[in-house]
């Protein structure tokens, strides 16, 4: 079953002064039982079947960590039996207690940060635990574990560390809270790359995180602040960098755009970077932007200068910013090559008039009424002054009929951002975590459709199951069917071609969905559907640039 004693293992760990190393490989196991049911059944029954202490302790400290009542109570007996051959802080797990302070650390480079804080059990040493937080990811679980030594000691290793940038004190309820975003945004999250001992490691972070102070969730009103507060920070970014890097009015809007994603995809920070970051920060231009192939060959230069500028205002140690920059050079070539291949979405030389043609294609196809004046406001909107494209267009345009006010937002959806499930109720949050878990997994296999159409989706769902959970509730439909319906709804105001039929195949269902989407799109206009966001934020960057569009066009 393994190519390793267990009980060996366990004995090294019981010598310890901590339950630090008896957790981590306890971990492991309560993870195999709950991914391979049968497999870790056996190895139950065996520890159940053995005389040796060893067994008895590591079948409490599997028990602890998971949510069956029956073995816990069949491993106390046992562990009771050999209570003089055992260390005391062993029957005292489940009195474990947070120790604060905790820390957030964050790098210069802004790939990983860490999450630290202090446990300690009565009769035992305090131990630490570190989580890892995977920033090019947005902030999903990298990994975890727990260290027998002490928060002093793991500072001073950190401190000797020169990618660490700053070492902030955090209260236990913002650990808590943290620690549940991470977990949450995580679990959303498709493609993740397993690591040592992630997700190995999940059901110990989730006991330790039971045993934190529960912070206050936030409020909608709050996280809007949070969002406000990040556009601050894009607009301060640009304004200072234009100004110290003298740039003129193309460079500018190419800087835009740049600061405009490291803003708003990855760490969220402008002024951290790394050789990885970089790369990621090319491949988002090349697939999010469409302009000429002249301006988007220009991106490089400006994106070389912006990682030098903001690099020193970070204070970013010079040696790591060589290697960023020597990336970046490596990775030019690559992205040239994208830019000039013949499937790429960029513009022809003569922008505005192929744009301006591109658009009287797409709506001659959806049967729109148009005139030369109101498509040449479309084309001249999606560029700047100079004649080359800095916003997004979509291939998905279609009829909007009587849609909104014009947005007054034009930014991208962000690729990946947190999904807000703090206001639904609890009765429905599995299902809606679960819908947004299809969604991701819906879009995984759709790769060709407008990318913010994911984020989109997601939005609407946690939206409808915060202040509107009686949809989730309705014993009509099962958990796919609604999934269905509000993804087909999603990609519908958005205008994909035939939704209701690219959502009914995926799923294999056999009742049309396009009558309720119908109702449920006019539920969605009235504000009923989904009320405690605005609409706007269902809407892809496209999306609303048309909208903005036709809407000027017909007044």
């Amino acid at each position: 079953m393994f190519d390793y004693d267990p009980l060996e293992i366990t004995a090294e760990a019981l010598h310890h002064d901590s339950p630090s190393e008896l957790l981590n490989f306890a971990t492991d196991l309560c993870y195999m039982r709950e991914n391979n049911p049968q497999v870790g059944e056996r190895f139950i029954n065996l520890l159940l079947g053995e005389s040796l202490p060893e067994a008895a302790a590591l079948l409490a400290a599997v028990a602890t960590l998971g949510t069956d009542d029956l073995m816990k109570k069949r491993s106390q007996t046992k562990l009771q039996s050999n209570r003089p051959s055992l260390p005391q802080w062993l029957y005292n797990l489940e009195d474990i207690r947070p120790v604060g302070p905790a820390y957030e650390i964050h790098q210069y480079l802004g790939d990983i940060s860490y999450l630290l804080w202090s446990m300690e059990v009565p009769g035992a040493e305090k131990f630490s635990c570190l989580l890892s937080l995977n920033q090019i990811d947005d902030g999903t679980i990298y990994a975890f574990l727990t260290v027998p030594r002490t928060i002093d000691e793991l500072l001073r290793t950190v401190n000797q560390d020169d990618t660490i940038q700053e070492i902030k004190t955090i209260s236990l309820q913002k650990l808590e809270q943290e620690i549940d975003d991470a977990l949450e945004f995580t679990d959303c999250t498709l493609d993740l790359p397993e690591t040592d001992n992630w997700p190995q490691a999940r059901p110990l972070l989730k006991w330790l995180l039971n045993k934190l102070p529960q912070g206050p969730e936030l409020s909608d009103e709050e996280l809007d602040e949070e969002e406000r507060a990040l556009q601050l920070l894009s607009e301060e970014t640009l304004e200072l960098f234009a100004a110290d890097a003298n740039l003129n009015r193309d460079e500018r809007a190419r800087a835009e755009l740049i600061v405009d994603f490291a803003c708003h995809y990855q760490c969220g920070h402008p002024l951290r970077w790394s050789p990885l970051r970089q790369e990621v920060m090319l491949d988002l231009i090349a697939r999010k932007v469409t302009s000429s192939k002249e301006d988007l060959l220009q991106y490089p230069d400006i994106l070389h200068k912006f990682i030098v500028w903001a690099s020193k205002k970070n204070g970013t140690p010079k040696h790591y910013v060589k290697k960023t920059l020597k990336a970046l050079k490596k990775q030019i070539p690559e992205y040239q090559a994208e830019i000039n291949s013949a499937h790429h979405h960029s513009l022809p030389e003569d922008s505005i008039g192929g744009l301006a043609d591109m658009i009287k294609a797409r709506f001659d196809a959806m049967g729109l009424v148009y005139d030369d004046a109101m498509v040449e406001a479309i084309s001249q909107s999606a560029m700047n002054d100079s004649g080359e494209g800095t916003s997004y267009i979509s291939p998905n345009l279609s009829s909007f009929g009587d849609r909104l006010q014009p947005p007054a937002n034009l930014k991208p959806l962000p690729l990946k951002e947190k999904v807000r499930l703090n206001q639904v109720p609890k009765d429905i949050k599995p299902g809606v975590v679960h819908a947004v878990q299809t969604a991701d997994d819906f879009f995984a296999d759709h790769p060709h459709l407008d990318k913010e159409l994911r984020t989109a989706a997601k939005r609407l769902i946690a939206a409808v199951g915060q202040g509107n959970p009686d949809f989730f509730r309705d014993k009509r439909s099962d958990d796919t069917r609604k999934v269905a319906l509000l993804l087909a709804l999603s990609l519908f105001i958005n205008s994909v071609e035939d939704p209701h039929l690219l959502v009914e195949k995926y799923y294999g269902l056999k009742s049309p969905l396009r009558k309720r989407v119908a109702s449920l799109d006019q539920e969605f206009q009235d504000g009923t559907l989904a009320p405690t966001r605005p609409q706007q934020d269902f809407y892809t960057s496209s999306t609303r640039e048309v909208l903005r569009e036709l809407s000027n066009g017909l007044d």
